[in-house]
């Protein structure tokens, strides 16, 4: 009796440290979304129109991929990869370093307002192909042009760690031809905090294992 009581004992402990390790494989993450030391990731996709000045109504399909880190409790910095999904994209592909400043200082907001920019590199198909009709053929008919690009945002957190992401956004890329596109993207962000287990687990939790 002795000993399957303490084989019982034995399991029930074992029980908790595995309940604990895959909390903190799903809910390991910043408790409140974003902080300082926070790491964030995750992909955008892109409609945009690369000549809204033109009055024409042809679109463009990008991915964006960005990995961020937050200097502070409400500003991010990081990289955004942009790919173009459609055959004649405008612009195929870029790469910018993005500011990201989150409006508001409660933690446990569902909504939250964010402001974006960012400068980098971006091809610009249609200053090749303009260079192409001048007689000076880019390499693989393509033009590699300084970008910059701005919007604002919203993050829905469904939960702590995830949120849902929707952001109007305007992009400039130089060019004999430059492109003002404006855009609508939509997708997610994971959030991974430093702090995670001792913002998701109370003293009193912890101390049980």
């Amino acid at each position: 009796m002795y000993f399957l009581i303490k084989k019982n004992c034995l399991k029930f402990k074992n029980m908790k440290k595995i309940t604990l390790i895959i909390s903190l494989i799903f809910l390991g993450f910043s408790s409140h979304g974003q902080g300082a030391g926070t790491l964030m990731f995750g992909t955008n996709l892109l409609k945009s129109s690369p000549h809204i000045l033109d009055g024409t109504a042809n679109f463009d399909l990008n991915l964006q991929t960005k990995f961020a880190f937050f200097a502070t409790d409400q500003v991010a910095m990081g990289l955004c990869l942009e790919t173009g999904l459609n055959k004649n994209s405008t612009v195929p592909f870029g790469v910018t370093f993005n500011t990201r400043y989150y409006a508001g200082k409660k933690e446990k907001q569902v909504v939250k307002l964010f402001i974006e920019g960012g400068i980098g590199l971006a091809d610009n198909i249609i200053a090749a192909k303009q260079s192409s009709f001048d007689g000076i053929t880019p390499n693989n008919n393509r033009s590699l042009q300084f970008a910059a690009t701005a919007g604002v945002g919203i993050n829905i957190f469904p939960v702590n760690w995830f949120a849902v992401e929707i952001a109007p956004e305007y992009r400039y890329v130089t060019g004999k031809i430059p492109v003002h596109r404006v855009g609508l993207s939509a997708g997610f962000k994971v959030f991974i905090g430093e702090k995670a287990f001792k913002n998701t687990f109370p003293n009193k939790f912890r101390s049980m294992y």
